[in-house]
Order: structure tokens, then sequence, then C-alpha cells
């Protein structure tokens, strides 16, 4: 039930349950504390919190030559990105609020047509939102390896098709 929520919703359900109530002021400082521990937490852990072989397979696709955009939330995914070290490999990252003005900021920013654009997404509505800005969307599972999605990319791509997708 807390997991699609923000931060502060999410904060609010669990103090709901509280045995006492807590007042605007108590809630915000625990709100920046939990926020302060998650990022000390990314941070301790590195790479380690994304799942296994993202990073490789954003360098491959950085070596076969395509441009990489993020676009990013404010929630767990956003900060995941935020402070993973191959964050630094994208070359646009938008925190727009909205994903349709999200994607369309990376296309802007990328120099790039929007049928030049492909978004990597494990949601649906990512994907059905970035087919109606004339891109083309990769669904994945969620639990999806992360070589098959390359190969999946590059297939897609018809600027990388042909290169090596080992990695």
């Amino acid at each position: 039930q807390l997991r699609d929520l923000d931060e502060e919703t999410h904060l609010q359900s669990i103090l709901s349950r509280a045995h006492r109530g807590y007042s605007a002021a108590e809630r915000l400082a625990l709100l920046t504390r939990q926020r302060d521990l998650y990022v000390e937490y990314l941070l301790r852990m590195g790479e380690s919190v994304a799942r296994p072989g993202a990073a490789e397979m954003l360098n491959a696709l950085r070596r076969s030559g395509a441009a990489l955009g993020a676009v990013m939330t404010d929630g767990t995914p956003g900060q995941v990105l935020r402070y993973m070290p191959w964050q630094r490999g994208f070359q646009v990252v938008s925190r727009k609020t909205e994903l349709s003005s999200q994607l369309a900021d990376v296309q802007l920013k990328l120099n790039a047509s929007p049928t030049h654009c492909l978004l990597v997404t494990v949601h649906p509505e990512s994907a059905k939102t970035a087919r109606s800005l004339g891109m083309q969307a990769l669904l994945c599972g969620a639990g999806e390896d992360n070589g098959i999605i390359l190969t999946q990319i590059l297939a897609i791509l018809p600027d990388f098709s042909g290169e090596d997708t080992t990695f």
C-alpha cells in the first residue's frame, strides 16, 4: 500500500498508526531525517542498490554511440539515479514534474527528433506517453535480464544495429 506513495504521504500513513499525533514541524523533521538517512544509505551502498548489470548496460550503450538521457522523479527511482556514480554518464537528465514534459525536455536537450528517441521503461503508462509524443518505447519486465534489454535496444535503434551487444 505504501509503495506508490510520495514521501510525505508515505510518512503520514505510517504516523497515522502512531500512539500520538505529530505536529507539522515534527513531521517535517522526520521527513528530513528520513531523506538524509536514505541519501546516506545510497552513498554507502553505491551501485549495489541498482539492478545487477545496469551500469554495464549503460556503458555498453555509450560505447555504441547512443546519446543517453534520463527522466527522474522525486521518489525512490530518482533518488537512486541521483546518487549512482554512473549517473554522470547521461548527457541529459530531466527533473520536470510530468513525464511528457520530462521526455520532451530530454528530446530537446539531446537535439533529437522524437522518432530518434527511445524510452525504456517497466511502466505501460510511460510507454504510452512516449509513443503519444512520437517516440519509440521498449516496455521491459521488471525482472528482465539487462543483457536481453540491451540487445532489444540495439535492435530497435537503426543507427546501432549490428553493433556488438556483449558487455
